[in-house]
């Protein structure tokens, strides 16, 4: 069966695994001689790292519940307030990541009870909801409810965009055997194709930079000027070096030895998060590693 069709059979028959029509899209990506683009797909598999926004399709809005009680009675499973707290602490709770590998999220979503998962709050967050409740009242132990229904979204929308784009090439290349994908694809513009279908509300994404290899030659130690001009030929936006600069600056303030500190840690995850909403025309993976490697390159470590 050629590979095309293997991909299409696992993603369309009751008991095809997500993560098996994935491995083969990666096969299918380098046949066809765009090996750059499996850096959806590596992810996909292998979970988001911290550093790399996730998806849309990989955030799922979530509960906070618990109870409360007082010197009379004991209410159980109450949705508690949240408006009173600070907003990076409301999303902190309100909002879930999945970052997981797919093969993860699908098992979550098939055996998790009733529907939904929980994940218990450590015993301080119970004091600040404390704060939402009149005297006399108060928080014994509190949780976030999460929907599986979120987890089994994310597979359903990898699954379903990775066969459009395979459905696609399918009816381009026709009946062409598999060492004939590359001449078969020729004319077709398979890396917009992939970008356009699997990536979706990211189609702005250029993928697999090569140029990203020889960073370390171009970003010499303690030369800021060199980190700035690299990410500025990556088309990094004037405003984000200027906010570089000043990172590392205030964070040289409170250390001996120049090295990577919380000021430019933040940044970075500043500036990744403009790779999904395109500000930043570049893929998230490969905007990821151009920074580690510029930032190592300068504080040569």
């Amino acid at each position: 069966m050629r590979l095309l069709d293997q991909i299409v059979d696992a993603l369309t028959s009751e008991g095809g695994r997500l993560s098996e029509a994935l491995l083969k899209t990666k096969v299918l990506l380098h046949r066809l001689g765009h090996g750059e683009l499996a850096d959806w797909v590596n992810l996909e598999l292998n979970g988001y790292p911290d550093e790399v926004p996730v998806p849309s399709y990989r955030v799922a809005h979530c509960q906070v519940m618990g109870n409360v009680q007082n010197a009379l009675y004991v209410r159980y499973d109450v949705t508690l307030p949240t408006s009173h707290l600070e907003e990076k602490h409301r999303q902190m709770l309100l909002v879930d990541e999945f970052r997981q590998p797919i093969a993860v999220l699908e098992g979550w979503a098939k055996s998790a009870k009733q529907g939904a998962m929980k994940r218990d709050l450590a015993p301080e967050w119970t004091l600040r909801f404390n704060e939402a409740f009149a005297a006399g009242n108060w928080v014994e132990r509190a949780w976030v409810v999460t929907s599986t229904e979120g987890m089994a979204e994310a597979s359903t929308q990898v699954r379903s965009r990775l066969l459009d784009f395979v459905l696609g090439l399918q009816d381009k290349v026709g009946a062409s055997p598999d060492n004939e994908l590359r001449q078969a694809a020729e004319g077709i513009d398979v890396v917009n194709q992939f970008k356009s279908i699997v990536a979706g509300d990211n189609s702005t994404f250029i993928f697999g930079d090569h140029n990203t290899t020889s960073i370390n030659n171009a970003v010499r130690r303690g030369d800021i000027e060199s980190l700035a001009a690299h990410l500025a030929s990556h088309g990094l936006p004037k405003e984000d070096i200027v906010a570089l600069r000043e990172a590392v600056a205030e964070d040289a303030a409170t250390t001996e030895h120049p090295v990577e500190g919380p000021k430019v840690r933040e940044w970075k995850k500043g500036v990744l998060g403009k790779t999904i909403d395109g500000t930043w025309k570049i893929s998230t993976a490969v905007a990821a590693k151009l920074i580690a490697d510029g930032i190592t390159g300068f504080f040569g470590s």
